[in-house]
């Protein structure tokens, strides 16, 4: 079995190209102990102040990770979900997903810091799990469709959120971001899923059957892509909010 594919033969390259620059991206543990490699990192992290200013924070923030353990955490779950995800929606789709999905949870948590302080945080933020928990809602939200049991993902889903807002040092507030921003995504792509689907007029024919299937996906393709458009650019406005509020 090659390691590098899925069980179906299908290689997710976008899932190991965000791996493999996670593990280049120096941690802050490394960071510490050879301050020199901090020229990139520091430019990278999410802080409330500086992501106003510097918005490619809210995605790079999710390259950075505290430790080696937390990086190997979050990339076991991330190579979990990401492979499956990437082989059902294709390289270039999963990407936009993916990014659209990080982004979602450090913008919810600017968000909360600047319209509710109190529950905003204020420090520098890291680390990939808002948008590995992103994508977890999104095969809840899949799996709901398909009418399959999802007492195991919202399980898992709820006591993470949980975990991170009963234990100091890590952000709830991305992880819920995340969260929203999953089941958004999947709700919409389920909704799609079931208003796009062939309809043959002669089941005898091979040639209209091929034809009129390749039509109806690429009309979901479409509407896919629409709604992740969507989600970035929603993104995008609550930013630009953010933004204008601090200059009132």
């Amino acid at each position: 079995m090659n390691m590098w594919r899925t069980r179906s033969g299908y290689t997710p390259y976008v899932t190991w190209a965000i791996m493999l620059i996670c593990l280049l991206v120096p941690t802050l543990t490394l960071v510490r102990w050879i301050p020199a490699t901090g020229a990139l990192t520091w430019q990278l992290v999410y802080a409330p102040l500086e992501a106003l200013i510097q918005p490619w924070r809210l995605v790079t923030a999710g390259f950075v990770h505290g430790g080696y353990l937390h990086l190997l955490f979050n990339m076991v779950a991330f190579w979990v979900a990401a492979k499956q995800l990437e082989e059902l929606f294709g390289h270039a789709r999963f990407a936009c997903v993916w990014l659209v999905s990080t982004a979602g949870g450090y913008v919810f948590a600017l968000a909360l810091s600047v319209f509710i302080p109190a529950l905003g945080g204020a420090g520098v933020t890291i680390g990939a799990s808002g948008g590995i928990l992103a994508l977890f809602a999104i095969f809840l939200m899949l799996q709901r469709g398909a009418g399959g049991d999802i007492s195991a993902l919202a399980v898992m889903l709820g006591l993470t959120l949980a975990y991170g807002i009963f234990v100091s040092g890590i952000s709830w507030q991305v992880h819920l971001g995340g969260i929203i921003v999953g089941l958004i995504l999947g709700g919409g792509f389920v909704m799609i899923g079931k208003r796009v689907y062939p309809e043959v007029t002669n089941a005898y024919d091979a040639v209209e059957i091929r034809r009129t299937r390749e039509a109806a996906t690429r009309k979901r393709h479409r509407l896919q892509a629409l709604l992740i458009g969507g989600v970035a650019l929603a993104e995008v406005a609550i930013w630009g909010m953010c933004y204008a509020s601090t200059l009132a």
